[in-house]
C-alpha cells in the first residue's frame, strides 16, 4: 500500500492553507479570463472558419484580466475581485459553487469591460457557461473520486489491522477487540 502525497507533510499545514488559498485565487482570476477568452476564440474561430483566432484570443487571455480595471466596468469589477480575495481567504472550506459562481461574475465583467457587445456576445456567454457547466460536473467526479479513493484506503487499512489481529491471535494465542469495549457472550 503506497502512501499518499501530502502537501502538509512536506511543507507544514499553514503553509500549505495558505498556498492552496492564494492558488485558488489565482485559478478563478486567471481561469475566467482564459475561460472567456477560450469562449471568444472558438465562437470567433466557427463565425469565421479560421482555427487561428482561437490562438490569438488565447494569447490576450492575461490581459484580459486588467482590461475590465481601465474602463467603466471598473466599479463592479475592483470589488468583485476583492470578493474573491476574501472569500478565498476568510472562508473555512471554499467550495466549488463559490468558485464557479466567482468565476462566472469575473468572467462576465471582463467581457462587458473587453469592448464591443454584440451578438456574438452572447454566444460567448453560452459557450462560457457550457464551460462552467462542464467544470461543475468535473468538480462533481473529482469530489467523488476522492470519496471513493478514501473508502478504499480505509477497507485496506481494515483489512491490514485484521491480518495484524489474526497473526497475535496465532503467535500468542489472544484476542484483540476491534472497538474499546468488550462485550461479554452469555
Amino acid at each position: 500500500m503506497g502512501l499518499p502525497f501530502d502537501l502538509e507533510d512536506v511543507v507544514g499545514v499553514a503553509l500549505a492553507d495558505l498556498l492552496r488559498r492564494v492558488g485558488l485565487i489565482l485559478a478563478c482570476v486567471l481561469g475566467s479570463s482564459f475561460l472567456i477568452c477560450l469562449s471568444a476564440g472558438m465562437v470567433g474561430a466557427v463565425a469565421d472558419l479560421d482555427p487561428s483566432f482561437l490562438w490569438e484570443a488565447l494569447g490576450s487571455a492575461p490581459v484580459l484580466v486588467l482590461v475590465p480595471v481601465v474602463s467603466a466596468w471598473g466599479m463592479v469589477y475592483i470589488p468583485a475581485l476583492l470578493a474573491v480575495g476574501f472569500y478565498f481567504v476568510k472562508s473555512d472550506d471554499p467550495t466549488l459553487r463559490g468558485y464557479l459562481i466567482f468565476t462566472a461574475v469575473l468572467g462576465v465583467l471582463m467581457l462587458l469591460g473587453g469592448g464591443d457587445l454584440d451578438l456574438s456576445s452572447g454566444v460567448v456567454l453560452l459557450v462560457f457557461a457550457g464551460f462552467l457547466g462542464g467544470l461543475w460536473w468535473l468538480g462533481l467526479w473529482w469530489r467523488n473520486r476522492q470519496a471513493v479513493l478514501g473508502e478504499q484506503h480505509l477497507i485496506e487499512v481494515a483489512a491490514e489491522n485484521q491480518q495484524r489481529r489474526d497473526a497475535l491471535r496465532e503467535a500468542y494465542g489472544t484476542d484483540i477487540p476491534d472497538r474499546d469495549y468488550v462485550v461479554e457472550e452469555e
